[in-house]
């Protein structure tokens, strides 16, 4: 999952001239699934936004995150952001989610962005939208979440839980669940 976060001072989408979307200061999201993703990432994703500190504080020092400056988030659906264009001149989107799965976990990432308690507007799947924003700094990141197999379920350590002077367990070539080093 790929996120291309703005801060702005205002954005709002549009489809066919009417506002679907509008915030003020906070921030502008377009959001890409990958067909590899899961809830997983979205939640990470959501998580990690929601803290990121990309606001100003009062030594000018990018330490506030949207809520602690009362702001916004306007996500905006775009498979583009999937897009490959390293080989030819015309981008792959082969690794873009399906329509239906895409727009499922973009649902939920949208949801948990809601759950922190930040005023959320969305733009529309599956139609031409007008994006207007003012930047503010600029400030623009280039998120991606963790791949599906690194990304830990929600509420689980990122690492198996190993007591205190214990060896952690590892395989052994043909034995798994056995402690001891590993066969090399």
């Amino acid at each position: 999952m790929r996120v291309l976060l703005q801060r702005v001072k205002g954005a709002q989408v549009e489809v066919d001239s009417k506002i679907l979307g509008r915030i003020e200061k906070g921030l502008l999201l377009y959001v890409g699934i990958d067909r590899n993703d899961t809830a997983a990432q979205a939640e990470w994703l959501a998580a990690k936004i929601a803290t990121l500190r990309v606001f100003q504080d009062e030594h000018g020092r990018l330490n506030l995150h949207a809520a602690q400056v009362g702001g916004a988030v306007l996500a905006v659906p775009n498979f583009t952001l999937m897009g490959d264009a390293r080989r030819g001149r015309r981008p792959s989107f082969s690794s873009a989610a399906a329509h239906r799965k895409a727009r499922e976990i973009f649902a939920y990432f949208v949801d948990r962005l809601r759950q922190t308690g930040l005023s959320i507007q969305t733009g529309c799947f599956g139609v031409h939208m007008d994006v207007l924003n003012v930047a503010d700094g600029p400030v623009n990141l280039e998120l991606d979440s963790p791949p599906p197999a690194a990304a830990p379920a929600p509420g689980e350590p990122s690492a198996p839980v190993v007591p205190a002077g214990a060896d952690p367990p590892t395989e052994r070539a043909g034995q798994p669940g056995k402690s001891g080093t590993a066969a090399h």
